[in-house]
């Protein structure tokens, strides 16, 4: 989409910053329309949506934003808002060249470096979500910028530079802790696929964490944190469904389908399945297999 051809205006930095002032300004915003006029600066902005929802438009895509989204803007780069309800957002503006700050261990932080203007590449460009905890933690920091902000005194510019990188910060964390939360899932995903795919076979915890590159220790961890459960009780629970099933769809004995689900023992299998479906496996079968079909004659139905 062409914006350039769309700018309405372009917002000097001299509109928001006084030579010997802060490098950072902020505001909440609220609009009362559903539309914003295509516009760019010359400064860097971010934004936090706090309420309503809308477009984002910007010169590499549109991008649907709510409470909790965080974007970037560098500076040159066209943008607007289209399909506004109810839309409020909190503008942190700023310059990079007057806030001196040592980054320490931050210093090649992905996020840092494009906050800073150091690299273009940034997962705020595409726009962010944080969560309710993330969105309070930069609420609290967002109040005492603006009260440093509105309060000429002494030691303003320092604080305000501070909250900023406080902010900054946080935003690092939570973005790192999502690309740490989004990894883990696809790596649960492959465990559970791994399982999927063996149904039937007589898998043991130890082997899973095996196959999938785990200690047995960091396997019960992701079952307990993702499923509540360690990795035996959802191996025995996928068994006793699989049982039920067969119960209800063949004739077999009670003790091969026990020993086909991986139980050695049929009253072993018998125990677990009245724990779980408050009903014994003959008393499951009577209920839901079919009329016409019925147990073998002859053969041992425990």
């Amino acid at each position: 989409m062409e914006l350039r051809a769309e700018i309405k205006t372009r917002m000097s930095e001299y509109l928001c910053f006084t030579p010997d002032g802060p490098g950072v300004w902020v505001g909440l915003r609220k609009y009362f329309g559903t539309t914003e006029i295509i516009h760019e600066h010359d400064f860097f902005e971010l934004v936090l949506v706090r309420a309503g929802t809308g477009i984002h438009l910007t010169e590499t895509g549109e991008y649907q934003v709510g409470p909790g989204s965080v974007f970037l803007v560098t500076p040159g780069c066209a943008h607007g808002y289209r399909q506004m309800s109810e839309f409020e957002i909190i503008n942190i503006l700023y310059l990079p060249k007057r806030l001196k700050m040592e980054l320490a261990d931050l210093a090649k932080d992905a996020v840092c470096q494009a906050i800073l203007g150091k690299t273009a590449d940034s997962v705020l460009h595409d726009g962010f979500m944080l969560d309710a905890d993330h969105m309070a933690m930069a609420g609290a920091i967002l109040r005492e910028l603006e009260s440093e902000q509105q309060l000429i005194r002494h030691g303003r510019r320092f604080a305000m530079h501070n909250g900023f990188q406080r902010l900054m910060l946080l935003l690092s964390r939570a973005v790192a802790e999502s690309a740490g939360i989004r990894d883990e899932l696809t790596r649960f995903n492959r465990i559970l696929r791994y399982i999927a795919e063996r149904d039937g076979e007589m898998l043991r915890p130890a082997e899973i964490a095996s196959a999938c590159n785990l200690s047995l220790r960091t396997l019960e961890r992701v079952f307990i944190r993702h499923l509540g459960c360690s990795p035996g009780a959802y191996l025995i629970d996928r068994r006793l469904n699989r049982g039920a099933g067969l119960l209800a769809s063949t004739d077999r004995t009670i003790t091969e389908i026990a020993y086909n689900c991986g139980f050695r023992e049929s009253n072993y299998f018998c125990k677990l399945f009245r724990r779980k479906f408050f009903l014994s496996p003959q008393e499951y079968r009577r209920k839901f297999l079919p009329l016409q079909s019925s147990p073998r004659r002859g053969v041992d139905e425990r």
